[in-house]
């Protein structure tokens, strides 16, 4: 099976302290740029981390921002 490819349109701003571990936007991201990061934020929480690479970038669907109980996360689109 062919990987699609997309074209990068947006990066992801992670706000690292208020992330409380719930991964929804890691397990959300239909590209898999956000994965777990192995730091560990003041609270004791792993917190997502933007990743891209060839086969996986940011397309700004927001589906990160729109499932984040905590607003830790913004899509920031690229001009």
């Amino acid at each position: 099976m062919t990987q699609k490819k997309y074209e990068r349109k947006a990066v992801v701003k992670i706000l690292e302290d208020r992330c409380k571990g719930c991964w929804y936007c890691v397990n959300y991201c239909p590209t898999k740029v956000l994965v777990i990061s192995d730091k560990m934020n003041a609270k004791g929480y792993h917190p997502p981390e933007f990743r891209e690479d060839k086969e996986h970038v940011c397309i700004a669907c927001h589906l990160c921002e729109l499932y984040c109980p905590d607003f830790a996360i913004f899509v920031e689109e690229l001009k």
